[in-house]
């Protein structure tokens, strides 16, 4: 799994954390073991990235998937230049228009 397939999965674990935080008002068990699995899958990303999804998840998500070539956070199109580009590993793989991580369709298995 790559840093941008765990900080999908990060962001999965810590909305259902935040949830079950609304729903159970005590601390079980359940929160904490899905904590330290946040934490656990938050050591296996680069320190960059991972300020990088801190940074701009503070306004919402912090990643989200790019679907026909719009980005699924803020539904705006991305140019195709910027899509091979960061195919081609000479972009950050990062929403122009919302500045989140963006996970192309096209990455299937990431690296």
């Amino acid at each position: 799994m790559g840093p941008l397939s765990t900080l999908l999965k990060i962001q999965d674990l810590e909305i259902v954390l935040k949830e079950s935080s609304i729903v159970h008002t005590d601390n079980d068990v359940e929160t904490d073991d899905i904590q330290s699995q946040i934490d656990e899958l938050k050591s296996q990303v680069p320190e960059r990235q991972l300020r990088h999804y801190e940074r701009v998840k503070k306004n919402g998500l912090g990643i989200a998937q790019e679907i026909q070539g719009r980005c699924k956070a803020c539904h705006m199109s991305i140019p195709v230049g910027t899509i091979t580009n960061i195919q081609s590993e000479k972009a950050e793989p990062i929403c122009p228009n919302c500045n989140i991580y963006i996970f192309l369709e096209s990455f299937g298995d990431e690296k």
